[in-house]
């Protein structure tokens, strides 16, 4: 097989992957949207208090 047959079988290949993958990501976004449950676990720790400095560290308050 020449070179640019090759390279253009490759090509076409490497598409049809990355647009079945594309298709998984958005299939999984699409029921993650309609019935998943997401848990925001500890949310409290990470928001920002009024009145606080707001640094980066992460309150170990309350644990």
């Amino acid at each position: 097989m020449p070179v640019p047959e090759a390279y253009a079988t490759l090509l076409d290949q490497e598409v049809k992957r990355l647009l079945e993958r594309a298709g998984i990501h958005r299939l999984a976004l699409e029921r993650t949207e309609q019935t998943g449950i997401i848990f925001l676990d500890e949310i409290d720790k990470v928001a920002i208090k009024s009145g606080s400095g707001g640094g980066p560290d992460v309150s170990r308050e309350g644990v």
